[in-house]
């Protein structure tokens, strides 16, 4: 079953109001009539109630239809009205009209009323649904102004003549401005670097010219303050519908913190290889005068273990028989010691050598090196 229709209808002759019922009901059209006959009682229904339709009439006895109309479209402006007449000239429908009302309707032919309501109510049932989408478009587009407008990165769009028709705030104080005051203005009205604009139009041209997407690693742009910041950006074409691209989109991130620390590693870098350097150098130098010592201190070591050595040796030549079995240990204690003494300078000199050989790898006994360091305590 169709709804109800809430209906308004201004009429101060009963049996007229009488037959729009009728006529109305006949149409299969099933309606809840609110009459009312004059002004008092019509603005008084339209404040307190809610109606889907008004049908008024345009001559009436100290209020005509006409302002009735006016009083509605002031009050609810979507709400259809159909102005009713007995005698409704051209000129004062075409009044009607362009004061707002939906369609107007002779008292003579009412087989046009039925057509009329329906068609007000279809067209009202639109208006709503494009004022739903309306405000559809409007919320979405208030979040979408939001989002890009809390995100960090710079958010533009430019048509082919440059201008912008997107910022997001961080673009905007980037430039020392606002949203509002950068729309429709040319990238040269907010940047006073020539060579930033010409470097700006040639990448936007080059992303419409090829339809492709440009990626700029590295940019710079001077601020409204003055300081250079160092943007990445990604600047794709806005496609038209014949293929050809009528405008720009772009995004760049802010990379001057990361320029900085890249700059401030390749400084520390720079120092550090500087710094070991600087120690291979004087590693080298401890070297060179470890060996210089190594060799010093070897043959000064050397020559009084010689004289030891060689004057034990005649002594023993000398005095074999004489000495005794504890003499003739003791002299070998001593050229013992001396031999012992003689390895550790040919071991101080293979470490002084050790700097300038190459590495290698080799098996060790430890087990005989523990053997021997225990036969040296014994």
């Amino acid at each position: 079953m169709n709804p109800s229709i809430r209906l308004l209808h201004l009429e101060d002759n009963p049996l007229d109001a009488e037959l729009i019922r009728l006529r109305l009901e006949a149409a299969g059209l099933s309606c809840d009539i609110r009459w009312v006959s004059g002004k008092e009682a019509f603005e008084s229904a339209l404040a307190q109630e809610t109606f889907d339709l008004v049908l008024a009439d345009s001559k009436l006895p100290g209020y005509d239809g006409l302002s009735a109309l006016r009083h509605v479209r002031e009050r609810q402006p979507e709400l259809p009205v159909i102005m009713m007449s007995g005698e409704l000239s051209e000129e004062a429908a075409v009044d009607c009209l362009k004061a707002g009302a939906t369609d107007y309707v002779l008292k003579q032919r009412p087989q046009r009323l039925d057509a009329a309501v329906r068609r007000a109510l279809v067209e009202k049932e639109e208006l709503a649904a494009l004022r739903r989408a309306e405000e559809e478009v409007r919320r979405q587009s208030l979040f979408l102004r939001q989002v890009i407008d809390l995100n960090p990165t710079f958010i533009f769009a430019k048509d082919r003549a440059g201008r912008f028709v997107l910022v997001n705030q961080a673009m905007a104080e980037a430039y020392g401005s606002t949203v509002e005051e950068m729309l429709g203005k040319a990238e040269a009205d907010v940047t006073a670097d020539a060579q930033e604009v010409a470097r700006f139009l040639k990448a936007d041209l080059e992303t419409m010219d090829t339809l492709r997407e440009v990626f700029i690693p590295e940019e710079k742009l001077i601020d409204a303050t003055g300081k250079v910041r160092w943007l990445q950006t990604v600047k794709r074409p806005i496609v038209a519908a014949d293929g050809t691209a009528d405008g720009v989109l772009g995004v760049a991130a802010d990379i001057t913190e990361r320029k900085r620390a890249q700059e401030e590693i390749l400084r520390l870098n720079a120092d550090l290889e500087e710094r070991v350097r600087q120690r291979t150098a004087q590693l080298e130098a401890a070297n060179k005068e470890l060996e210089a010592f190594s060799y010093s201190v070897s043959h000064d070591l050397r020559s009084p273990l010689n004289t030891i050595d060689g004057f034990s040796q005649l002594l023993e030549q000398a005095a074999g028989d004489k000495i005794g079995d504890k003499g003739q240990h003791y002299l070998s204690r001593i050229r013992a010691g001396t031999q012992q003494m003689s390895e550790l300078i040919d071991g101080l000199l293979s470490l002084a050598k050790l700097s300038r050989d190459q590495l290698r790898s080799e098996a060790v006994d430890l087990s005989a090196v523990s053997r021997k360091a225990a036969q040296a305590c014994r």
